[in-house]
């Protein structure tokens, strides 16, 4: 994703949410305004952020505690959505506080389980079909990987020419790397990771993005061979 798209999405998003906020205040006047108001409120606001941002990838380059942010969590996301905005109405026929709370607590509690679901099932998928599954994370897994990669590539942008050269690149950096050290066998995690991301996100990254995350892996390949270059 280029760099103005990355600052779009979070634009947009940070509107909306200042217009829903709005609309909330200027249709609920103060003294209408109780506990059940914000309850009802925020978590549409949450569902809106979690949406936007992760069109962003906002959590991409974070930890699995940002996975709400991350993108490929869009139908978990809509169907969140669509449960604080059915919220509204139960709202608006008097229900309690606390009943209004204990049930927007279920709705995200089973947002953030089917979020875990979809993210251990797409990358056990993922795994499942990868060098890795028999090499483990080492020179012989990244070969294999990167090879795969390249082909997935060719046949999805045939037309990218800096996309299936910096792939080339990768599949190079990777036929021609170091066997693994016990030192690197955390850089090695990170290669690992990142090629598992890029097979799993290649139908959902457009060919900016892959290019950006290839970059970034191929990065971690050239401080790989320093840090090895260096142990000798």
């Amino acid at each position: 994703m280029s760099g103005k798209s990355k600052l779009v999405w979070p634009v947009i998003t940070l509107l909306l949410l200042g217009m829903t906020a709005a609309a909330g205040l200027l249709l609920v006047e103060s003294p209408e305004r109780d506990t059940g108001f914000w309850v009802t409120l925020v978590p549409i606001m949450l569902a809106e952020a979690m949406f936007g941002f992760s069109f962003a990838d906002f959590g991409s380059r974070l930890k699995e505690s940002f996975g709400l942010f991350r993108a490929g969590s869009g139908v978990v996301v809509v169907g969140y959505f669509i449960f604080t905005m059915i919220m509204i109405p139960v709202y608006g026929n008097g229900i309690s506080t606390r009943t209004l709370l204990v049930v927007q607590i279920i709705g995200f509690g089973v947002t953030l389980i089917m979020q875990l679901l979809f993210g251990l099932a797409g990358r056990a998928a993922v795994e499942g079909v990868t060098g890795f599954a028999v090499t483990e994370r080492n020179k012989t897994g990244f070969k294999l990987e990167s090879a795969a990669l390249l082909s997935e590539l060719k046949t999805r942008f045939p037309r990218e020419t800096e996309l299936l050269r910096e792939s080339g690149r990768l599949a190079e950096a990777a036929r021609f790397a170091a066997e693994s050290v016990k030192a690197s066998a955390h850089i090695d995690d990170k290669i690992c990771d990142g090629f598992l991301k890029l097979r799993a996100s290649a139908a959902e990254y457009p060919p900016e993005r892959m290019l950006e995350e290839m970059r970034a892996l191929r990065e971690l390949f050239r401080q790989r061979e320093e840090l090895i270059k260096n142990l000798r």
